[in-house]
């Protein structure tokens, strides 16, 4: 079972965790999506980002564009993380 969507970003800067679903977003999409989202929620302090942070436009654009797969990450986790990220996030 997933945690709740209040610990998906844990002090510990730990992975998302989703369950596995019958038809859910790819994978690997996924978990490309949520590194992105991670390096521009917790930058790391001493090295310059190596690509320009994520914004709330682009991260919504990238959901919208996630494939539908058998064995795929529960859609309705994937989407409550991305969209509580682009809230606080600049356009």
């Amino acid at each position: 079972m997933a945690p709740p969507l209040n610990d998906f970003f844990p002090e510990e800067n730990a992975p998302a965790a989703f369950d596995v679903v019958l038809r859910g977003y790819d994978r690997e999409q996924v978990d490309i999506l949520m590194a992105d989202i991670q390096a521009a929620r917790d930058p790391a302090p001493d090295e310059a980002p190596a690509a320009p942070a994520v914004t709330a436009e682009e991260a919504l654009r990238r959901l919208a564009a996630l494939d539908v797969v058998m064995r795929g990450y529960d859609r309705r986790q994937v989407a409550q993380l991305v969209e509580r990220f682009a809230a606080g996030r600049p356009h």
